[in-house]
């Protein structure tokens, strides 16, 4: 990514997570939470 891009404080807790040796078990870890966290702030989530 270009080093100028503006980026949530979100975005980069999510990108520092990832790394070359992040694996796909992980990746769909960090996508659901990221889902799950998207949905909290719709107010969708359901318990």
């Amino acid at each position: 990514m270009d080093s100028k891009t503006n980026r949530s404080s979100k975005a980069e807790s999510i990108l520092a997570q990832i790394d070359n040796q992040t694996k796909l078990g992980d990746l769909r870890k960090i996508a659901k939470d990221i889902k799950k966290r998207s949905r909290a702030s719709d107010g969708t989530l359901v318990k």
